[in-house]
């Protein structure tokens, strides 16, 4: 009985894993039309940096890979951090 509960739980996840995939895929679709819409130019370019280093992490080794996802601070952050 316990285990059929536990499987059942472990369904109940999985299908709403999928639904958060399927509603981050269609908010991701609806931002890049209105960004499209709203400023082509700007769009396009940034799709072109991001693919970029898309390809430039894809490509590196995976302890390289590791180290691209460290966060860089903005301007903001430097001039908070020196005050």
């Amino acid at each position: 009985m316990q285990q059929r509960f536990l499987d059942e739980m472990s369904q109940l996840k999985v299908a709403q894993t999928d639904d958060r995939e399927l509603a981050l895929c269609a908010l991701r679709c609806e931002l890049a039309n209105y960004l499209v819409r709203f400023d082509p130019d700007r769009y396009f370019d940034l799709y072109r940096k991001a693919r970029a280093a898309n390809l430039a992490i894809s490509c590196a080794a995976k302890s390289d890979q590791m180290i691209c996802f460290h966060v860089r601070p903005t301007p903001c952050d430097v001039s908070r951090l020196r005050a």
